[in-house]
Parts: C-alpha cells; sequence; structure tokens
C-alpha cells in the first residue's frame, strides 16, 4: 500500500508558485545584478556605433535567449524531472498527488525539487554565456568580476538552504537531494555551458 501511495499521477506539477518566486526575488537578483557591472567586451570601442534604428534587443538576441539557451535550459531541467520520477518507479498515467496541491508523495517532491534546483544551477551556465555574445567566457576570464562569484555561492547557499531545511521545505514544498540529482544537474550545466562556447566558436 505505501508502495502504491508513492506511485500513485497524471500530469503532475513540476514546480510550485513558492518556488518560482524564491528564483525570481531571490536566486536570480545578484547574478544579474552583477551582469550590470560587467566590464565592456574587448575591442568594443573599435566597433561602429549601432544605428539609431536598431534596438538592443534585436531577432537575434532574442533567438539565442529565447530559443537556443531557453530551449536548452528547459529540456535539461525537464529531463531531470522525468529521470528522477522513472527512477522512483513511477511510469506515464500514474498519480502521484490526490490533487495538484496536496505535495505530500516524496517522489514527487524530490521531482520538483530537482527541477528547481535545477533551474537555480542552469542560471550559473547561462550567466557565463551571456558575458558575452560573441567572446569565450575563457578569453573574458572567470574570476575578474568578483560580484559574479558572489553572486552565485549565495544563489546555491540559499537555495541548499530552502531544500534542506526542515522548516522551509515546508514552505516551498522541497527536499533533500541526494548526490545522483547533484551530479546530473551539474553535467547539464557543463553541457550547456560549452555548447553556447561552440556556438560562439562557429558562429
Amino acid at each position: 500500500m505505501a508502495k502504491q501511495r508513492i506511485l500513485i499521477i497524471e500530469d503532475a506539477v513540476p514546480i510550485t508558485v513558492m518556488q518560482i518566486l524564491s528564483i525570481d526575488l531571490g536566486t536570480e537578483t545578484l547574478p544579474a545584478l552583477a551582469l550590470g557591472v560587467e566590464k565592456p567586451e574587448p575591442g568594443i570601442m573599435e566597433l561602429a556605433p549601432r544605428q539609431k534604428k536598431k534596438g538592443v534587443i534585436n531577432k537575434i538576441v532574442l533567438f539565442r535567449g529565447y530559443i537556443v539557451l531557453g530551449l536548452l535550459n528547459a529540456a535539461a531541467v525537464l529531463t531531470a524531472y522525468y529521470f528522477v520520477l522513472y527512477q522512483g518507479g513511477w511510469k506515464p498515467g500514474m498519480q502521484l498527488e490526490p490533487n495538484d496541491t496536496t505535495f505530500t508523495n516524496p517522489l514527487h517532491l524530490k521531482a520538483m525539487t530537482t527541477l528547481y534546483f535545477g533551474i537555480v544551477v542552469m542560471q550559473i551556465a547561462n550567466i557565463f554565456a551571456c558575458r558575452s555574445e560573441k567572446y569565450s567566457a575563457f578569453k573574458i576570464g572567470f574570476l575578474n568580476n568578483r560580484l559574479i562569484l558572489w553572486g552565485i555561492v549565495f544563489e546555491l547557499i540559499f537555495a541548499s538552504i530552502l531544500i534542506y531545511t526542515p522548516f522551509f521545505q515546508k514552505i516551498f514544498n522541497t527536499i533533500g537531494l541526494g548526490w545522483k540529482e547533484w551530479t546530473i544537474l551539474f553535467v547539464f550545466m557543463a553541457v550547456i555551458f560549452f555548447l553556447e562556447e561552440l556556438r560562439k566558436k562557429l558562429f
């Protein structure tokens, strides 16, 4: 019976409103501010001025941000989410919760937490990818913007507190992750980072 309760949902909620808010108002804040004080790209003064009719946000920026990086990030975190479910014995059509607001199933909590922490981890890949549109992160350097490093440390600690502290687990519907979940997320982070590095080299 206990096993059946763990395996019992169709269309389980992959992330909660509170988790989304903690990302928008918590983990993203310092890294975003850090990008605001990023040094200019090498050789930027040698480029011709941007035409007045061209905006800062153009088709290339939108394509790179939403289509390339956006889809890669979504694919990575959803893969991790379903990996956890399948590892726990879930199959399509099985129920995880009595309804979408219960959040008492340990397997569902673990999958949601993996997706939540996956978004946080993907922010690390994104912040290094977004420091320059065309120059490699290895050329720019990883240590010359200390605020980015502090931002990464802050978001990892912040997310870990929400995941491993019993008080916050109840509020944010999280559960402690093991080494398998950490490993798959950081592997995906590295893959996305190096795919973006390859794009910069080829295009």
